[in-house]
């Protein structure tokens, strides 16, 4: 077992093919990256990163048991994603479309689309079942909490690896 991950060699490949399924964080950045160039397609890298984080930290202090207890945070949380990203989508089709791409360049902040990817991450339910069910699978039982630790450091280490290839 290293670093006290059950399957080492395993989790490491699931985070692997997890990274290869685009989801609406890679979309996201995908989309922060054409539209607005690199600078902004990082700032969304960032706030996809603090979201996945926020979930594993949440699914380490127990999420998974007040999702089970209340199944009904999970509902909201699934709405309020598909509400926002649609109106994103509506934003982008009802927007002016300008001639000069620079000005749009311009308009848009950092923190803006750090902030749009981050509640995009948030509101995503693959995220928030995905880490609820992952760690578990590599845990032991006399596993440390240190191993949880070594483990989101791997998940966040690898999603960076991927998302900045991507977005490269």
């Amino acid at each position: 077992m290293m670093f006290e991950i059950q399957n080492y060699y395993s989790f490491i490949l699931a985070i692997l093919l997890f990274q290869l399924f685009p989801g609406v964080g890679t979309i996201a950045i995908l989309t922060a990256t054409a539209t607005h160039g690199i600078k902004s397609g990082m700032s969304a890298v960032l706030g996809t990163l603090v979201g996945d984080l926020l979930y594993m930290t949440s699914a380490v202090l127990g999420l998974a048991t007040i999702l089970n207890n209340f199944p009904t945070v999970l509902k909201v949380a699934q709405y309020t994603g598909v509400i926002y990203l649609f109106y994103l989508g509506l934003k982008k089709l009802f927007s002016k479309i300008t001639g000069n791409s620079h000005d749009q360049v311009v308009k848009t902040s950092h923190l803006a689309t750090f902030k749009q990817a981050l509640v995009i991450c948030l509101t995503n339910p693959k995220a928030i079942l995905f880490f609820m069910a992952f760690f578990p699978l590599f845990l032991t039982q006399d596993s440390k909490s240190v191993t949880l630790v070594l483990m989101m450091i791997h998940v966040t280490i690898i999603s960076l690896i991927v998302t900045v290839q991507v977005d490269s």
